[in-house]
């Protein structure tokens, strides 16, 4: 909030030359904020819903990644809410906010697959090849 009040501050004049009404009764960052709008940039981007659900199911998977039944579903949730959201937020980039998290969600997801796959694949292994 405080960048933008200094960058709306230090663009007052020429605030007041292309928009003098909103400069006077609301100030230079309305006029900001209204300017912005105008260019189809908001000053408030929403955080995608599927950044939040891939962090969600990629967290989720790493917690249960010792019971093959929830962490591969989660996980495999989480690598596709991940890519989707990642490449809505890519395609729309003034809209949306949240790539990085969907970035992570996905990691999170990749990782606890991986480590669910190895620990499945060794139980596996032990149970064919045992002794007795």
């Amino acid at each position: 909030m405080e960048r933008r009040r200094a960058l709306a501050d230090s663009a007052e004049a020429a605030l007041r030359i292309a928009l003098p009404d909103v400069v006077a009764t609301a100030g230079p960052l309305a006029a900001l904020d209204q300017l912005a709008e105008r260019e189809g940039i908001s000053p408030y981007r929403p955080m995608h819903h599927g950044a939040s659900s891939a962090m969600t199911w990629g967290v989720t998977t790493l917690l249960f990644f010792w019971m093959p039944l929830v962490a591969i579903p989660t996980g495999i949730l989480a690598i596709v809410f991940g890519n989707g959201a990642v490449r809505e937020i890519r395609s729309a980039p003034n809209r949306y906010q949240g790539d990085d998290r969907a970035k992570t969600g996905r990691l999170l997801g990749i990782i606890g697959l991986s480590i669910t796959s190895i620990l499945l694949a060794l139980f596996l292994v032990a149970v064919v090849f045992r002794s007795g």
